[in-house]
């Protein structure tokens, strides 16, 4: 397989993985704003909204996460690189500046792991605790 096979196919099974999260959030109420929202700063995979909760999620799909108990001993590991944090916390600032009708809500930052078989590991407001 060439290299932009292995991208393309990647680029699919991410795809998937960020469709599948979509629908459980659908059915946990939430309301999805965004799907890839990019601006100048980068890309938010997801923006949702529930209530008073802006909601901004990194989705990574995952395939060797071996046993489900057993998959995160260290969640860092799984946690995007200081730099992307960064330009994840940018683009939704600059996305928050640009949508007033959400400054009165909540923002959170969630990571979802999907694995192939379709089981998520959720990582509510976990990608912008280290960067206090």
């Amino acid at each position: 397989m060439t290299k932009h096979q292995q991208r393309k196919q990647a680029e699919q099974k991410g795809r998937w993985a960020e469709l599948w999260v979509s629908v459980i959030l659908f059915f946990c109420f939430y309301k999805r704003l965004e799907h890839r929202h990019r601006n100048p700063f980068g890309e938010i995979d997801l923006i949702f909204c529930r209530r008073n909760l802006l909601l901004f999620v990194e989705v990574k799909y995952r395939q060797g996460l071996g046993r489900r108990s057993h998959a995160f001993d260290d969640v860092e590991l799984l946690m995007p690189h200081p730099r992307q944090r960064l330009r994840l916390a940018q683009a939704a600032h600059y996305y928050y500046s640009r949508h007033p009708e959400h400054h009165h809500k909540q923002v959170r930052f969630d990571l979802v792991v999907v694995h192939p078989s379709g089981w998520l590991w959720w990582f509510a407001n976990s990608i912008m605790q280290n960067d206090k």
